[in-house]
């Protein structure tokens, strides 16, 4: 399976999406880390993202999905793949891309993959 380059993910995300990745609101941006440095996650560019700055706070230290889940939205398409991209870095990083999404070595991944969506939005509800 082809999953297609991070750096075409941050190009069509700063044409698409020149605001808070998490509400769509301009203006005074940070920078957030998706799997948080806690976490594991690094400064890297592809763990990076632009977010307002009460967005910023409110994910504070926890996972995208699990944030997002608790504030009852579906994230944006865009910041999913990049979510599942990172995801397949960590787990092919670790030599667990063969275990089924059930197996427990899965959970030493900074990852909430029990948050990963079985369905989607209605495709008008969706934001990119």
């Amino acid at each position: 399976m082809q999953l297609g380059s991070l750096f075409d993910d941050e190009r069509l995300t700063l044409i698409a999406q020149p605001n808070c990745v998490y509400c769509g609101v301009d203006g005074a941006l940070s920078i957030d880390h998706i799997v948080p440095r806690g976490a594991g996650g690094g400064h890297e560019a592809h763990n990076l993202v632009r977010a307002c700055r009460p967005c910023n706070s409110s994910k504070g230290k926890r996972d995208l999905l699990e944030w997002f889940n608790q504030q009852g939205r579906f994230p944006p398409i865009l910041l999913l793949r990049r979510y599942l991209k990172l995801l397949d870095l960590y787990a092919c990083a670790a030599g667990l891309l063969d275990y089924a999404l059930t197996d427990d070595r899965l959970m030493e991944l900074p990852f909430a993959i029990d948050r990963l969506p079985g369905k989607f939005p209605d495709l008008r509800e969706l934001r990119l």
